[in-house]
């Protein structure tokens, strides 16, 4: 008795976190892509800062000193023709995450297209755009995991790339809730887990995230099997 009664328990607490995690994924994947957007673009402002380009800076932080809003971004888009070329992918990165802030997701979607194919960014810059343009598409329902694939491609063919570990959580993701493959899904986290270890940054989502996949991959197997 007791036996089963453990049993239900552990069932009803799978189902209710399965009905939790419908309803709040879309903002998680928000704020996932936040996280990476500010971190990052901190990290290269700090770069940048301490680089040749200090004059590009000045430039920029007069832009920014103007109240958020249509008119920073005007200025903002003003920069372009005044900074030097290398510059110009912080600048549209800039541009993307003022444009996700009002929710522009296709302006945003393009300055990150743009950044990736500008041969004269900075690498970095050029993976983050991939990584953060992934982060929009997971948020829409009639992209495939092939589509974010796709995007993400150069990362994830390059194991040492600084933003390999998030192409590989992206692509977990994507594979399960854009494709239900949570076969595929569980792969990528388990390589995730094993490449970065038990205490990485990943580690508190993927603890999150197998549970459920290995839960829902069960589920379609009994399904499968009626």
């Amino acid at each position: 008795m007791n036996d089963l009664l453990k049993e239900a328990q552990e069932e009803l607490q799978r189902e209710r976190w399965h009905s939790l995690w419908n309803r709040y994924k879309f903002p998680f994947f928000g704020i996932i892509g936040a996280l990476i957007l500010g971190t990052a673009a901190w990290s290269w402002w700090e770069y940048d800062h301490n680089s040749r380009m200090n004059s590009a800076g000045a430039i920029l932080l007069e832009a920014f000193s103007i109240p958020q809003g249509e008119a920073r971004n005007e200025a903002l888009k003003g920069t372009l023709s005044e900074l030097p070329a290398k510059t110009d992918a912080l600048v549209k990165m800039l541009l993307a995450g003022q444009a996700l802030q009002s929710d522009s997701d296709d302006f945003a979607q393009a300055q990150y297209r743009d950044i990736a194919a500008d041969q004269n960014a900075d690498p970095i810059l050029r993976n983050m755009a991939r990584i953060n343009h992934a982060g929009i598409l997971l948020r829409k329902k009639e992209v495939t995991a092939a589509d974010i694939r796709e995007i993400l491609e150069p990362v994830l063919e390059d194991q040492e790339n600084v933003w390999h570990g998030h192409a590989l959580l992206y692509q977990a993701l994507a594979e399960a809730h854009q494709d239900q493959d949570y076969t595929q899904a569980i792969l990528h986290l388990e390589q995730l887990q094993t490449r970065y270890g038990p205490f990485s940054s990943f580690q508190p989502i993927i603890s999150e995230l197998l549970p459920l996949y290995q839960y829902q991959m069960t589920q379609n197997e009994v399904k499968d099997a009626q």
